[in-house]
């Protein structure tokens, strides 16, 4: 039967469509991210296709790792792998984003270029944080990156002009 309530009553649970919310919530701020990302690159080369990749892969993995987290209702390991994978997440997309920094000189993308960089190191390491706080406080670790993943809903790059 298909429940309408964020929590199932008198028990505390989640329903398993709040983790597949919670999936596409987060696999939609990576992709909105990633796509600003990508639409600066000047060219392709064989590195930001890996690279490309390697954000596609560790994103995939999102639905599996919030699905371990539901089941296990807020268990301190699951909660550790799933802040260790977003972790991963940012450091792929950092990565990528490094890739992408080394292919442009003009002044408006490097005033950017220079805030992302520290925002994304802040955020990797408030991830790899969050990851240890998990064995001890799973409550505390998804507040922490909970907050890091609502600071990326605003893309930081405006979308590109096709003629620049």
């Amino acid at each position: 039967m298909w429940k309408h309530q964020l929590l199932r009553p008198g028990t505390g649970e989640q329903p398993p469509e709040t983790s597949h919310l919670v999936s596409f919530f987060l696999v939609m701020v990576y992709w909105i991210n990633h796509h600003g990302l990508v639409m600066q690159a000047r060219r392709i080369t064989s590195g930001l296709q890996w690279a490309n990749g390697a954000v596609l892969f560790s994103t995939s993995l999102i639905p599996f790792a919030t699905a371990y987290v539901s089941e296990t209702h807020l268990a301190p390991f699951p909660t550790a792998v799933y802040a260790g994978l977003q972790c991963l997440c940012g450091i792929t997309f950092t990565v990528m984003f490094r890739l992408i920094e080394k292919q442009r000189d003009d002044k408006a993308f490097r005033q950017i270029a220079i805030i992302q960089r520290r925002w994304n190191l802040v955020a990797v390491t408030i991830y790899a944080a969050s990851a240890v706080v998990a064995l001890f406080s799973p409550i505390i670790a998804t507040a922490l990156f909970s907050v890091i993943s609502l600071a990326y809903v605003v893309p930081r790059f405006p979308e590109r002009r096709a003629d620049t």
